[in-house]
């Protein structure tokens, strides 16, 4: 089977470019345009003088070519699910399969025995493949094997059941050995000339027939279908998993397929069944082309254990990223005339929550979500996977070295559930950059990716939250930063920069000597989260980016984790079940822009900070923008001539220089300040700022309505 770039000198494989399903052909371009090496394993062909063959229209009689078609069709699957699988088609003939990205995705995974979770908007598919993989695991590639479909109801066994039937009745006659010992009802199936059977079972209403249920699924590979509303999924899903265990080790050692698949659109997250799978999504690793390019399959599990905790891969594909356009989404929309909520799970992947629990306004919501997309390119470091939201053009060009970037870090014991996370955003917009999580349990090993990521960019500052595994990180990353020469003081943020203009003590550390690290001070590095500081970030930190930021947040999880912030006993925390670990990242690096202080000392210029932005989070020319706070500064100065003026001719000469200021003024931006370093910035370079810093608090809480956030900012600039 080639599923590596490195199997084709094995198998002694060709590329099947003749072959009549064209789809085939432009996924492997496709892939090729992504920048993927093993871009043609979708064409591979084992035995080449198949070629010519149409295994539905064979006008050869040998024999010995229907034994080989079939050889091709057990060893190559990409063959069968390419030439020869069917699929049912309303109101006609079973049809080809259309491939796409998602449908390689689920193909790739399954054979390489990796567990998938396939979130799609409905009618595009998933179900439809995974019951594909089911016919060849039942009729052509297992051996003695047991499948098992889990699903909500007794409609959707029934259907499934069908699927499977209409493509196993459309096979080549000589590929298909029924015989009377075969079970064949709307149930199940078993197929004796393999010894294979295809059992079925349905969510179960009470939690000791939903435990029982579990208890009894003892076979692999399995399908859940809809997990997101099948009823006590959380009582069912976790026995059947164990319940499991030995048939995959049965499976494993006969070198038979034992991955399982999990097909579902997304589901609400304020029901216990959505939020629970909403649980499986985030602990999946998200799936990424660039896996296609890893050099084998003991790599590939390396990877995916290292960026989950449940051993999965999350393929989630929006209709776009499937080859829908708008036109198909619009007339989804018209067809269905269902509500916002549901449109938006079943059609656009979202996982929502009713309005009651949301922390954020739902239109906000709406606007993070709809801004959501898949990253320019993923970068493969070592086992860990960066998802880039800009291009790899751009990372690479003089112009990405000359701006300033803010890495944010909130890290766990990377035991269990846990992640270890990190956002990076462009100082200029608050734009998410790249995005990474691991569930890593080598701390120095994690730490070590880091400190390479931050010698690799010199223009990044760094911000880890400062907990057990943290100030783990933190130490290692020093380490590196001393062994090259590199002030961690000036990459890392510190309170020591932070509170040099408000404590004495902080104001006398010698920052740039070298012996600073080795001294008590390092403890300083990096941001301390307690229930005080953590209650900040959430109560004001994150309306105020998710306002200004809304369009700019892209990264899926990150997008899924804000939507499903909610008030859990009396605090903002994520739901049972779900992550914020994302979040927290993402909001350091939110803080750090709003009330990071003495930011120069770290490389970021003052005047750099939400340049392409105004103070509504609307983009802005920043030429544009400095000629508008010119005026304004402009403005301010004659206003307060007029003040100190005893002159009426002077006075009124000032007014008339407002008046002609104030008519080239755009009415239809606010550029006000945004941070803390800029009000200082202004005041350092101007003598004064458009904003007070008092006033600015005020403006903070009028905004934002924290109750602490104007004592907390009169703290920070005392």
């Amino acid at each position: 089977m080639i599923l590596f770039q490195q199997d084709w000198a094995r198998e002694r494989a060709v590329i099947h470019d003749e072959t009549n399903n064209k789809s085939f052909i432009r996924i492997s371009m496709v892939l090729r345009r992504l920048g993927i090496m093993n871009h043609a394993f979708p064409l591979a062909l084992h035995q080449a003088d198949l070629a010519p063959y149409d295994p539905h229209n064979l006008t050869d009689p040998s024999e010995e070519l229907r034994l080989r078609i079939a050889l091709e069709c057990k060893f190559n699957p990409f063959y069968f699910f390419r030439e020869v699988l069917r699929i049912p088609a309303s109101g006609g003939a079973p049809i080809p399969i259309n491939a796409n990205r998602g449908v390689l995705a689920m193909l790739w995974c399954f054979f390489n025995n990796i567990s998938y979770i396939a979130i799609q908007p409905r009618q595009t598919g998933k179900t439809v493949i995974a019951c594909g993989i089911g016919v060849w695991t039942i009729y052509i590639g297992g051996n003695n094997l047991e499948m098992s479909l889990y699903t909500k109801d007794t409609a959707l066994v029934q259907a499934n059941v069908g699927r499977i039937k209409t493509m196993r009745d459309a096979l080549p006659k000589y590929l298909h050995h029924p015989t009377v010992k075969d079970t064949d009802n709307v149930e199940g199936l078993s197929y004796s000339m393999l010894g294979n059977r295809y059992r079925t079972a349905i969510a179960q209403k009470d939690k000791q027939g939903a435990d029982n249920l579990g208890r009894g699924m003892t076979s692999t590979p399995i399908h859940i279908d809809e997990p997101g509303f099948c009823t006590n999924i959380d009582i069912t899903y976790p026995v059947m998993m164990l319940s499991t265990i030995a048939a995959v080790n049965s499976a494993r050692s006969r070198g038979q397929p034992h991955a399982n698949l999990l097909t579902t659109t997304a589901a609400p997250i304020d029901t216990i069944r959505g939020r629970y799978t909403f649980g499986i999504v985030n602990r999946a690793m998200p799936f990424s082309e660039s896996l296609y390019d890893l050099q084998n399959n003991e790599k590939l599990k390396e990877v995916v254990h290292a960026n989950s905790s449940n051993s999965m891969i999350n393929g989630t594909f929006s209709y776009l990223m499937l080859g829908k356009d708008r036109k198909w989404y619009e007339d989804a929309v018209r067809i269905s005339e269902a509500s916002q909520d549901v449109n938006d799970r079943e059609l656009l992947n979202m996982w929502t929550s009713g309005s009651d629990t949301s922390v954020l306004d739902p239109a906000i919501i709406k606007i993070i979500n709809d801004h959501r997309r898949e990253p320019e390119h993923t970068e493969l470091i070592g086992d860990y996977v960066v998802k880039w939201y800009i291009s790899e053009r751009f990372r690479r060009s003089n112009e990405f070295f000359q701006r300033h970037y803010i890495l944010g870090m909130d890290s766990s014991e990377n035991i269990g559930e846990d992640f270890t996370t990190l956002v990076m955003i462009d100082v200029a917009d608050m734009g998410v950059t790249c995005t990474f999580r691991c569930n890593e349990s080598n701390t120095i090993k994690l730490a070590m990716f880091i400190a390479e990521f931050l010698m690799m960019y010199p223009n990044v500052t760094f911000i880890p939250e400062r907990n057990s595994t943290g100030g783990a990180i933190i130490d290692v990353v020093t380490m590196i930063f001393q062994q090259n020469h590199v002030n961690p003081f000036r990459r890392i943020f510190n309170q020591v920069v932070q509170k040099r203009n408000e404590d004495e003590q902080m104001a006398a550390i010698a920052l740039d000597s070298p012996d600073i690290i080795d001294t008590a001070t390092k403890r300083y590095l990096g941001f301390r989260t307690d229930t005080k500081t953590r209650g900040f970030l959430y109560r004001n930190t994150l309306k105020k980016a998710t306002t200004l930021n809304a369009t700019r947040i892209f990264d899926t999880t990150l997008c899924s984790e804000l939507s499903a912030l909610a008030v859990v006993n009396g605090r903002i925390d994520h739901t049972e079940g779900g992550h914020d670990d994302t979040v927290i990242a993402y909001l350091l690096c939110c803080w750090l822009i709003f009330f990071g202080e003495n930011l120069p000392y770290y490389g970021i210029d003052a005047r750099s900070i939400l340049r392409n932005v105004t103070a509504d989070g609307s983009e802005i020319d920043p030429i544009y923008r400095d000629q508008q706070l010119a005026l304004r500064r402009q403005i301010k100065h004659f206003e307060s001539l007029i003040s100190e003026a005893a002159s009426p001719v002077l006075k009124n000469t000032y007014r008339q220089k407002i008046m002609l200021l104030q008519s080239q003024l755009d009415p239809s931006i606010s550029i006000e300040p945004i941070g803390i370093a800029t009000i200082n910035q202004d005041v350092k370079d101007y003598g004064s700022s458009l904003y007070t810093p008092q006033e600015f608090a005020k403006q903070e809480k009028r905004s934002y309505g924290a109750d602490e956030t104007l004592r907390h900012i009169l703290h920070l600039i005392r």
